[in-house]
Order: C-alpha cells, then sequence, then structure tokens
C-alpha cells in the first residue's frame, strides 16, 4: 500500500543519482572509494527510517547492489521487494538481479539469468538454473534466457571485457 503523505527522501534519491553518475561511463577510482561511504550513509539512513517509499527503497536497493558482499546483496533483494510492495514494478528486475549476484558470488547458478561474466575475451551468462523458465523470468522483469545470451553476444561486440594482465 502507497502512503499518499510520504515524500520521496532527497538524500537517498542524491545518493542513488550519484552512484548511477559514477557508472555512466565507469569511473572505477571513484566507485572504489565513494561506494562504501554511499552504503554506510544508505545504512544510516535505513536505520534512521528515513525510508518510506518506494523510491526510497528502490534507491537504497542499488546502492547495496553495487556492494562487495553476498549480504550487501541480500540487503539489495530485500529492500528492491519492499519497493515492489510500496507500488515500484520496477524494482521487481533489481530483486532478481540481486538474487543472481547472492548466488553467483556464493558460487551457485544464478535463478534468473541478469549475471554476465567474462570468459575466454567474451561476455557470457553465469550459470544459469535451468528449472527457472522464462514465465519466471517475466515475472520479475527479466527478459527470457535467449534475450539475455543474445545481450552477452552484443556486450562482447560492444566492449569486450578486459584482458586480465
Amino acid at each position: 500500500m502507497v502512503d499518499e503523505e510520504s515524500h520521496d527522501n532527497e538524500e537517498l534519491q542524491l545518493i542513488f543519482e550519484s552512484d548511477q553518475e559514477d557508472r555512466s561511463p565507469p569511473d572505477w577510482e571513484r566507485i572504489r572509494t565513494e561506494d562504501p561511504k554511499r552504503r554506510a550513509r544508505v545504512a544510516e539512513l535505513l536505520q534512521a527510517g528515513a525510508a518510506r517509499t518506494g523510491a526510497d527503497f528502490l534507491h537504497a536497493a542499488m546502492v547495496f547492489q553495487h556492494g562487495r558482499t553476498p549480504e550487501d546483496y541480500l540487503q539489495a533483494k530485500e529492500l528492491a521487494l519492499r519497493a515492489v510492495e510500496l507500488g515500484r514494478a520496477d524494482a521487481k528486475w533489481l530483486a532478481a538481479a540481486a538474487e543472481d549476484r547472492y548466488l553467483m558470488v556464493s558460487g551457485q547458478p544464478q535463478k534468473f539469468g541478469t549475471q554476465f561474466r567474462a570468459k575466454g575475451g567474451a561476455w557470457v551468462l553465469h550459470d544459469v538454473d535451468p528449472s527457472t523458465s522464462d514465465t519466471d523470468r517475466a515475472s520479475m522483469g527479466v527478459p527470457t534466457l535467449a534475450a539475455q545470451q543474445e545481450r552477452a553476444r552484443e556486450m562482447t561486440h560492444e566492449a569486450p571485457p578486459p584482458a586480465r594482465a
């Protein structure tokens, strides 16, 4: 249920915008230094109850999605699901991506097929659980598995992964 009286938290919006700006195009040095600070501040805001709207939870989820630990990704998933509960259907994809990232870093196949990795000079989908259907993916706003595999080919063509030294 959406609270008509709530207004989006401006600080969470600004933190989200900063997170996105650092990634378009990626400024890796800034990302390395600023991401931990952003996560810490978002955690403080969440603890203080500053997130109230779907947008607030979506913004917080994206910051945690760019975390470094399995716990960050689980937090991102929970925040994205809360955003969905508050009317942000567009947060479904983020919940799926956070779950997939958690599974990937935990050494398991991803469920939805949102995470790519470099392999032999190309982008490929990280292993995907074959029991997840394209219907399951669609319910979370994720393209079909075939579309995701095509996206990996496009990504390789547009910007191959950097060669490891």
